[in-house]
């Protein structure tokens, strides 16, 4: 082969190597741009998982609470009386009433 032969060929390839750098310079952009937005997403659902818990938690208190004093609520009367506002609340849920007195 002759030199010039040599250097188109040379500069050819040299030419293919920038090309294919730039290509390989795009593709780590768009892996970069991809993790990104990976980690912002995995953020978000670790935030929601604790807002969850947290409201979870919130929930639990108030039931808590409401058991207690209802709780509260039987010990501070007559055996009989408790068992007849039961007796209501439960013909109220039954009838699906929506305010019972």
């Amino acid at each position: 082969k002759s030199i010039a032969s040599i250097k188109k060929e040379l500069q050819k390839r040299e030419k293919d190597a920038g090309s294919k750098r730039n290509e390989i310079q795009d593709i780590r952009d768009s892996i970069e741009k991809l993790k990104k937005k990976r980690d912002e997403v995995s953020s978000k659902r670790v935030e929601r998982f604790k807002e969850r818990a947290e409201k979870k938690k919130e929930q639990k208190e108030w039931e808590d609470a409401y058991i207690r004093s209802e709780n509260d609520l039987k010990h501070s009367m007559d055996r009989s009386m408790y068992a007849a506002l039961s007796e209501v609340k439960r013909f109220a849920q039954e009838k699906k009433l929506k305010g019972y007195y």
